[in-house]
């Protein structure tokens, strides 16, 4: 299995870093809050046999550039996303999100259905959810007062990491792979500034979207580790399962917040789980169509009889 290859994406507000592998029909993996596009790639590179595997950098994240904060809500990072794919010339992916980035998802399967193929959302943190006190993060996110937390957060984040990677994946341990990660870059004070800023725009965005969920056709599968700290899926599941007509669910019994790492085989089958049923619904359009046009005229027949007046 070859390394993924290192792309950069020009757009008007600055790069996009990616990652791609293999060849196929697509797959874009997304992460979540502080990681990168190596970490969510790592466990899941057996995807790239068979398929187009992209990772992708999220604004201020890795060698992505930053974007002003007004556009880190879910909603205008889907709009970024949109911009990094036209440019790939990525059509109808099935796109892998983890926790946060799973928001990101679902805005783009609302703004672009025609557009992508399914979803797998990897303990989704989607849910509108009363704000944490997050002090730290309240400050850094001011442009002027939050420089220094911005510059004090990666020099102290070495002497945190194994506390924090630990938290992150409990109850499961850390996997030898992901400690060669460079997790120092997550927290480089523009990634500190995005994770700042798309928290803070995160409610407002997920209210507004709570309300057209039900547009999302394409099909989803979700898996939740049982045992999820970070996301609990208690809180977060049945909030949005009950939003999406399409959906499955795949609980991981004693897991945590980081399925793909120590179940990667699980999101394998998802995804493959997802492009089956794609297919299907992909044979059903012309019956589809031709069922709506058939509607549409038994409707205009009445009008059409109708003795003028």
């Amino acid at each position: 299995m070859t390394s993924p290859r290192h792309l950069t994406v020009d757009l008007p507000n600055g790069a996009a870093h990616v990652l791609e592998a293999g060849a196929g029909p697509p797959v874009v993996l997304l992460h979540g809050l502080s990681s990168l596009a190596q970490e969510i790639m790592a466990p899941l590179l057996d995807l790239s046999a068979g398929h187009r595997l992209l990772a992708i950098d999220r604004p201020g994240y890795g060698g992505s550039a930053p974007q002003p904060a007004d556009r880190m809500a879910p909603d205008r990072q889907a709009e970024w996303l949109a911009a990094v794919l036209d440019a790939l010339a990525v059509e109808r992916p099935v796109i892998v999100a983890h926790s946060f980035a799973s928001s990101i998802a679902l805005c783009h399967a609302m703004a672009r259905p025609d557009r992508i193929a399914g979803l797998v959302l990897l303990g989704p943190f989607c849910r509108p959810t009363p704000p944490a006190a997050r002090p730290l993060l309240r400050v850094a996110s001011k442009p002027m007062l939050g420089w220094p937390v911005r510059w004090a957060l990666p020099q102290v984040a070495p002497f945190l990491a194994a506390r924090s990677l630990a938290a992150t994946f409990a109850p499961d341990p850390v996997p030898d792979h992901v400690l060669g990660l460079p997790f120092a870059v997550a927290v480089q004070p523009c990634a500190v500034m995005a994770m700042a800023a798309e928290l803070n725009g995160f409610n407002a965005a997920m209210e507004a979207a709570a309300e057209r969920l039900h547009e999302i056709a394409c099909p989803t599968v979700v898996i939740a580790g049982d045992c999820d700290r970070i996301a609990p899926f208690d809180h977060h599941g049945p909030w949005l399962t009950d939003r999406l007509a399409h959906c499955t669910t795949v609980r991981v019994e004693g897991r945590g917040h980081m399925v793909h790492h120590v179940r990667p085989t699980a999101v394998v089958h998802a995804v493959e789980r997802v492009e089956r049923a794609d297919r299907r619904l992909i044979d059903l359009r012309p019956l589809r169509r031709g069922l709506a046009t058939w509607t549409r005229a038994l409707r205009r027949r009445p009008a059409e009889r109708r003795p003028a007046a």
